[in-house]
């Protein structure tokens, strides 16, 4: 399956290691487009550059392009300068001069000796170019005039009126003002149309390819999607039998059946657990997406509460004291689940025979799982228990406020405490602002 993309991948290879070459001081590497979806492409990436830069890919990578495209056509000031890759100018004639121009270049127009075919350059190779670059040659020492070149058949004109006009030529990666006399008008054509020829050529076959690629691309997802629906009923149901059975024999026996299927399944499902230093960009209760789901209640979503708090009277104490207990039960009640899929394994690794590695990366998963229910669970659901002492009284509407707080607090602490290493806020470095609301840590911490 790999080998189907040596040639592209090989390729890419090739080109970033052109660019990092250059000592361009680049710290990250973006894979955008439709084929950053491919994660072979994305291990390899990761594999070959990975100690040289931070290789990240965005959420729906192949939006990116079209967004960026949008975004240069609406704003073209996103993209501050380019460098040329080529020198590009104008053929232009001037009087003819015996001592740097060639014999053959020579004509006759309206009584004066002109040579034609004089290379002029507005954009020099490796030169920067801002997005409204306009390059402007006024009083140019030039003259192309308004007759027909009789050796030739050339019709030229005044160079004062009819400059612009002039087309301009890409030279090439060499400096064509070197040598101006041998990059002739027409061999400078006849190479740009067989470059032309051969890169649209290659665009179609391109196109081709990338139209095949990418049915085959949706192929396999669809497919990769059925077996990931299949393991996931599959791995549920097994699971299920395997707490029904109580006879150790038979737990054994089942035992091993889940084993040999997790093997086969693992694989595929353990892409997306962060493992080591690299963490998913799509897992949404990774480190980074909880930080971010910490923020939003802390910034946007407390402030509301609290004001409804304060109009009604409420201490300031007592809320601060709720939010920290629940918190708390979250990691308390996390711990124990946790507790007991450590049994369950344990169970395994003594009767199984499989490696402690693969019993790691079993159980990484399983709790991976159970941090996803949580996370599409609603939050209410959770906090099944009274979350107040008896005999607090409170309005209704000072209650309903207090179960969304609890709710959202209790929620976020267990998906949290399933992380690894697990979070908390940090209570114990929290300085409250000016408001004496602040009860919200400003970081969390590892536990």
């Amino acid at each position: 399956m790999r080998s189907f993309f040596d040639e592209s991948l090989n390729g890419i290879t090739e080109s970033l290691r052109e660019i990092l070459g250059k000592d361009l001081s680049i710290e990250f590497i973006l894979l955008v487009g439709g084929f950053a979806e491919s994660k072979i492409l994305r291990r390899h990436i990761d594999d070959q550059f990975g100690r040289q830069c931070k290789v990240l890919c965005p959420f729906r990578a192949q939006e990116a392009v079209v967004k960026g495209a949008v975004k240069f056509g609406r704003n073209p000031e996103v993209v501050a300068s380019r460098k040329s890759a080529f020198t590009y100018g104008i053929a232009v004639s001037e009087e003819f001069d015996e001592s740097r121009h060639k014999a053959g270049k020579k004509f006759t127009a309206d009584g004066r000796e002109m040579c034609r075919d004089i290379f002029m350059k507005l954009v020099e190779i490796d030169e920067n170019t801002d997005f409204d670059f306009v390059q402007e040659r006024r009083n140019c020492k030039m003259s192309i005039m308004e007759q027909r070149d009789p050796d030739h058949g050339h019709n030229l004109q005044d160079s004062e009126s009819t400059q612009n006009a002039v087309q301009p030529q890409t030279a090439g990666e060499p400096d064509p003002t070197e040598n101006p006399q041998d990059t002739g008008l027409t061999e400078m054509e006849r190479l740009n149309q067989e470059k032309l020829q051969e890169a649209r050529s290659a665009l179609k076959q391109k196109d081709e390819e990338l139209k095949s690629f990418k049915d085959r691309m949706t192929e396999m997802e669809r497919l990769n999607q059925e077996k990931l629906q299949e393991a996931r009923s599959a791995l549920n149901q097994k699971d299920e039998e395997l707490k029904s059975f109580k006879d150790r024999s038979a737990l054994k026996q089942k035992e091993e059946e889940l084993n040999s299927f997790k093997d086969r399944v693992a694989a595929d499902l353990t892409v997306s657990i962060k493992t080591g230093d690299t963490e998913s960009m799509n897992n949404p209760v990774s480190k980074i997406k909880l930080t971010e789901m910490y923020n939003k209640l802390k910034l946007l979503q407390w402030p509301k509460i609290k004001d409804h708090l304060k109009s009604n009277a409420v201490s300031r104490e007592f809320t601060k004291d709720l939010t920290q207990k629940m918190f708390k039960d979250a990691a308390e009640e996390m711990e124990r689940k946790k507790k007991q899929i450590d049994e369950v394994f344990g169970l395994i690794e003594n009767s199984s025979g499989l490696t402690p590695q693969k019993v790691k990366e079993f159980r990484q998963l399983t709790i991976h799982s159970l941090q996803m229910d949580l996370y599409h669970s609603r939050k209410e659901d959770l906090l099944q228990r009274p979350f107040l002492d008896d005999k607090a009284q409170y309005s209704q509407d000072v209650m309903v406020n207090f179960r969304l707080l609890a709710s959202e607090c209790y929620w976020l602490g267990c998906l949290m405490a399933l992380n690894s290493p697990p979070l908390q806020p940090d209570w114990e470095n929290h300085v409250p602002g000016l408001d004496t609301w602040d009860i919200f840590p400003r970081d969390i911490k590892s536990v």
